[in-house]
């Protein structure tokens, strides 16, 4: 305080104080910058969103040769019907809630979710909603998917 004037700031950076600011931003923009450009080239993680409820087998059965076409296509297929009904339960309503829970956080790490079938479960839908709340592309029914030797990625220049 100087005589009856208040000093409303209780700190007063130096220009040592504005650098570091300055390269902490740069540092935080970089890194950010790097992860966009990681998360655009190469294979995309792909969700695959099937039905997995009335026949077990058959749609687990569905649920893999979707995810040999994302292969295929030089993507990697992220399939919950393959990861956990081998040791959860469907028919279990704690088992089969942590997997959706895990499922959900599956869909998080994405950089697309493709939806097969001609019906949408409760548990598709949340996929769906959860995707396109971090606007995640969902790409329905991918029929025939073929891989292009040159398709390019998210964020190249054709």
């Amino acid at each position: 305080m100087d005589g009856d004037r208040i000093d409303w700031y209780a700190y007063h950076p130096s220009q040592e104080d504005y650098q570091q600011l300055r390269q902490i931003a740069s540092d935080y923009v970089e890194t950010f910058r790097i992860q966009v450009l990681t998360k655009n080239h190469g294979p995309r993680l792909v969700y695959i969103c099937a039905p997995l409820r009335g026949e077990l087998e058959k749609n687990i059965a569905f649920a893999k040769e979707k995810a040999q076409e994302v292969f295929q296509a030089g993507d990697i297929p992220i399939c919950p019907h393959l990861m956990f009904p081998p040791f959860a339960d469907p028919d279990d309503p704690a088992q089969d809630q942590a997997a959706r829970e895990m499922g959900l956080r599956l869909v998080e790490h994405c950089q697309q979710v493709n939806v097969y079938g001609t019906v949408r479960t409760p548990g598709m839908l949340a996929e769906i909603r959860r995707a396109e709340e971090l606007n995640i592309p969902v790409k329905a029914d991918q029929p025939g998917l073929k891989k292009k030797k040159d398709r390019p990625r998210r964020g190249q220049i054709r």
